[in-house]
């Protein structure tokens, strides 16, 4: 009896515990969370380089080639060729104006043409007669010297108006609207019967194998820009970089916007559509200095600030930037806590946030 009143009273001191124990959350290896895997990035290092400086500017591209035809004398237009739009190629007729003056005497300049053949074929005939019958002694000298006379003056009448109708012809041809060049037609301002004269410009014609770019330049750097330098050019739609030439830089001030204005042109052999794009042009200003170069890659834009990733003992760093340039396939860059030599995410910086931990895949050599 007294053995069992001891296994009851260490049965209930003994359960508490176990049921303590059971109700203890068990530790497993299974139940950790795994490491968060390093995000692999490309990095390059930050140059430093001594560069002409260039100041980016942007402007719209133009066709540097524009004309309006129009004709030298009144006249109706009779056919058109091209319209609005259409593209023309070099000596292609545009449309034909027909003047019914110039007509008439075209006309009239074949049928004197005409008398004078037959009067000049009877000059000859009487002039060979009068050859034979002077040799026979029968026909005086003076006599035949005035046949002779007359045969050159019906020749020299035949050359003259065959020269009359030529520019007569040629006039005709000029009631042809005929292009100079290749390009577009970018306005036609005629419609088939309509009566034009000389004041009434007829179409115009664009041309797209040269464009220009105007852009105002701020009055600081005047003097800085001459014509001949070469200008890089980037569009922003095209992935080919572009290269210009300074046409001319005025040497006047606008007073309401402090800029001076630089024209650059840019040959455009294959006629691109490049017109009305927005360009950004690398004006250089003559100035040695040395800057920090990164690749374009290496941009991020958030919340409008324009940023690279750094990268110091595999942790990123947002770092904002001002970008001033261009040199080459680089940008020219200023930033206090950027430095040469700097490692910076060029692939793989979308989603990278201050703090985030990399591993670097790869670097890019310079």
């Amino acid at each position: 009896m007294r053995h069992r009143r001891l296994i009851l009273f260490l049965l209930l001191a003994l359960f508490p515990g176990f049921i303590f124990a059971q109700a203890k959350p068990k530790t497993s290896s299974k139940s950790k969370r795994p490491a968060r895997p390093l995000s692999p990035v490309v990095v390059e290092s930050v140059q430093q380089k001594k560069i002409n400086e260039r100041l980016l500017i942007t402007g719209i591209l133009r066709p540097y080639k524009t004309l309006l035809l129009s004709i030298e004398e009144s006249g109706r237009v009779k056919q058109i060729f091209k319209r609005e739009g259409d593209l023309i190629n070099k000596t292609d007729v545009i449309a034909i104006i027909e003047n019914q003056a110039i007509k008439d005497q075209i006309t009239v300049s074949n049928l004197q043409i005409k008398r004078d053949k037959i009067e000049l074929a009877l000059a000859k005939k009487r002039l060979s007669r009068s050859r034979q019958l002077s040799k026979k002694k029968i026909l005086p000298t003076q006599q035949l010297e005035d046949v002779e006379t007359n045969y050159l003056l019906k020749e020299n009448r035949l050359e003259m108006d065959r020269a009359a109708l030529e520019r007569l012809i040629r006039k005709q041809k000029s009631f042809q609207v005929i292009s100079p060049f290749d390009g577009q037609v970018l306005r036609s301002m005629i419609n088939e019967g309509q009566w034009v004269t000389q004041t009434n410009p007829l179409v115009e014609i664009v041309s797209y194998d040269q464009l220009e770019l105007k852009i105002g330049i701020p009055a600081i750097h005047l003097g800085k820009i001459h014509t001949g330098q070469e200008v890089d050019i980037r569009i922003k739609e095209r992935v080919k970089a572009f290269q210009g030439t300074i046409k001319s830089a005025l040497q006047h001030v606008d007073e309401s916007s402090g800029n001076f204005t630089v024209t650059i042109l840019l040959n455009n052999p294959d006629s691109m559509p490049l017109s009305g794009l927005l360009a950004e042009a690398a004006v250089p200003l003559g100035t040695i200095t040395k800057r920090l170069l990164i690749s374009r890659d290496a941009v991020i834009r958030k919340s409008g600030k324009t940023l690279i990733a750094k990268v110091e003992n595999s942790t990123v760093k947002l770092v904002p930037i001002s970008i001033i340039g261009t040199y080459k396939s680089k940008l020219i860059i200023t930033s206090p806590t950027i430095k040469n030599r700097d490692q910076i995410v060029i692939r793989g910086n979308e989603r990278l946030y201050s703090g985030s931990k990399v591993k670097i895949s790869s670097q890019v050599s310079k």
